[in-house]
């Protein structure tokens, strides 16, 4: 008998407004739903130490951010969901340094972004704009050091700040439409649209 080695993939997939969290052996079959979170998920975020806390952040369509700590068996929603009123979540991005931090970013379709600074608890506005529809964020592996965050518009480009989120400034050269960013992953300065 031969002896086989399991190792599991944990996929949050947003289908159709419904979170499916789910898990199956690799190379992905025979998948088992492990949670459900049936309430227009639009956007996700998960802990740079997820394989430690099981912590990911689920962003909704009229319901604010959600959190779960054991990997998405369960969730409870932020505290800040008046906050967001009837807004819809379009990105979230995560602090490399969680673990210390606890800083999450939460984009709004309405051009808003908050910011969580006890691990997802609660959200607070830290900046409004009217040029455009948020889209998404990133977050710049050195957070810690430099502050960065970036945050896409729809009409309205690259938005940034240096500063931890507690100033922030439009890239009139960025392209007027942003959907997606990535900083660079060798933390370079580079930022990809």
């Amino acid at each position: 008998m031969v002896a086989k080695t399991v190792r599991l993939l944990v996929a949050f997939l947003a289908t159709m407004g419904t979170m499916y969290t789910a898990q199956a052996q690799i190379p992905g079959e025979d998948w088992t739903r492990i949670a459900l979170l049936g309430i227009n998920t639009q956007s996700l975020g998960i802990s740079p130490k997820f394989d430690q806390d099981g912590t990911l952040w689920a962003g909704t369509r009229g319901a604010g951010v959600w959190r779960s700590g054991d990997m998405g068996a369960s969730w409870t929603q932020s505290a800040g969901k008046n906050s967001f009123g009837s807004r819809t979540i379009t990105g979230i991005a995560v602090s490399p340094d969680f673990v210390n931090d606890k800083t999450v970013f939460a984009i709004t379709d309405d051009g808003s972004i908050y910011q969580s600074t006890d691990g997802g608890a609660s959200f607070a506005l830290q900046y409004s704009t009217t040029s455009g529809q948020g889209t998404c964020l990133g977050i710049s592996r050195g957070f810690a050091a430099d502050g960065k965050v970036w945050a896409g518009f729809n009409g309205g480009g690259l938005y940034y700040t240096t500063d931890r989120g507690v100033n922030w400034y439009h890239d009139a050269a960025s392209p007027l439409t942003v959907y997606d960013l990535v900083p660079s992953p060798a933390n370079d300065g580079s930022l990809y649209v």
